[in-house]
């Protein structure tokens, strides 16, 4: 539970998981439920989603948590990593930022093996090149 009351369901866990270990989805993206009790699955991209799919999921003018099985490539071959973002679009209603925010951290807590935690205003913070240079943190990139 967040601080402000939020719940996070067994549907977010089971979807992280598949994503995780069974390599199930590209990326997930979750929102507060309607009636502010719960942090639900809003949608999912399978494995065969692009990194630009996962970007066209973030709905504009809302705020929303994701999760991504960044892929990217290294001097010795290619890697995944999961990225955690809370995209919090600045036109987005300032309460609604606020109760996520606040929420984050009973969903980040739920999600064990996160690699990289950003918190993006636009979606310009979350292009490909700048999310892969803070990846890229002692790691040989090609």
């Amino acid at each position: 539970m967040s601080s402000t009351g939020v719940l996070v369901t067994d549907e977010c866990r089971n979807a992280y998981n598949s994503l995780k270990l069974s390599k199930a989805f590209r990326y997930i993206v979750f929102k507060i439920s309607d009636d502010y009790k719960e942090v639900v699955v809003e949608s999912t991209g399978d494995r065969s989603a692009t990194y630009e799919d996962f970007l066209s999921a973030l709905t504009p003018n809302e705020v929303r948590y994701a999760v991504v099985d960044f892929e990217f490539e290294t001097v010795e071959g290619r890697r995944n990593a999961i990225l955690f973002t809370l995209y919090a679009d600045d036109s987005a209603p300032i309460r609604k930022r606020m109760d996520y925010a606040s929420s984050k951290d009973a969903l980040r807590r739920a999600l064990t093996g996160i690699a990289l935690d950003i918190q993006a205003s636009e979606k310009k913070d979350l292009e490909y090149d700048l999310v892969l240079a803070k990846f890229s943190n002692g790691l040989a990139i090609r």
